[in-house]
């Protein structure tokens, strides 16, 4: 009889613990990296082999590729170069075009204008989130460096708006007119206060017009930070202060949404 009830309660364990484990178990990207290279320019990229623990496979996985390579590409080759959609070509033969490129510019003699590196980093691969950022160096005029953030939903595939982060609308506006202002307006006033003292820049910075529409955001392990563009011209952006705003996941507990997406990273 002890020996049935300790089988019994050694069953029910396991049931529990199954259950219990795999409620917890969140997905995550497999990544192999891409990459070309020619002379001093270098082109990076990757695609998603797998996601762990998601049903995202199949046309689904195919069509989340796709977007990622969107997002790494499709404003950088030009159209009247390709006539395919940038997301009917294999990552490889994007990169391939870049090369092509440069090698033709420098057979003429000259610097390859446009652009000429691109790089990511993984920000954040777990709990069923995929965020990463781009790096796209340009030469044009004068030498550029443009950085997006994108956040992916590794269930669905989907990008992760700002609906998905924030309780309310009423919230993501409290937070971003009240918190994220107050931290833009003091570095602001930092970096004028600093132009000052070298003597130039600091009437352009006076004057431009602070725009939180320009707002996005990376989610990291330990909360999320937002990236405040202040769209300065070429010519200005040596003015430019820092762009990053990181908040921890404590500092966001009264705006962000615990459950949903999110919800991993509030568990303890």
């Amino acid at each position: 009889m002890k020996n049935h009830s300790f089988l019994t309660s050694s069953f029910y364990f396991f049931v529990v613990y199954f259950i219990f484990s795999n409620f917890n178990v969140s997905a995550q990207a497999v990544i192999e990296k891409k990459s070309a290279s020619e002379k001093d320019y270098k082109f990076e990229s990757f695609e998603v082999k797998s996601v762990k623990n998601s049903k995202m496979v199949g046309q689904k996985l195919k069509d989340f590729n796709n977007t990622i390579k969107i997002a790494f590409f499709s404003e950088n080759i030009s159209t009247k170069e390709k006539e395919i959609p940038t997301n009917s070509l294999t990552t490889p033969q994007i990169l391939k075009t870049y090369t092509d490129a440069v090698k033709e510019s420098l057979k003429e003699g000259g610097i390859h204008y446009g652009i000429t590196n691109i790089s990511y980093q993984i920000v954040c691969n777990k709990n069923n989130i995929l965020s990463f950022s781009v790096t796209n160096q340009f030469m044009g005029a004068h030498p550029n460096v443009n950085i997006n953030s994108f956040n992916f939903n590794l269930n669905t595939g989907k990008i992760i708006e700002n609906k998905d982060i924030f309780v309310s609308k009423e919230a993501q506006e409290k937070f971003i007119t009240t918190i994220i202002s107050k931290k833009i307006k003091e570095r602001v006033a930092q970096k004028i206060k600093e132009l000052e003292k070298e003597g130039e820049g600091a009437e352009e910075l006076k004057t431009k017009e602070l725009r939180l529409e320009n707002l996005t955001f990376s989610i990291t392990e330990t909360g999320i930070t937002f990236i405040h563009d202040f769209d300065l011209p070429h010519v200005m952006k040596a003015i430019e202060p820092e762009q990053d705003y990181a908040f921890s996941w404590s500092e966001l507990k009264d705006f962000v949404k615990k459950d949903g997406i999110l919800a991993p990273f509030y568990k303890k």
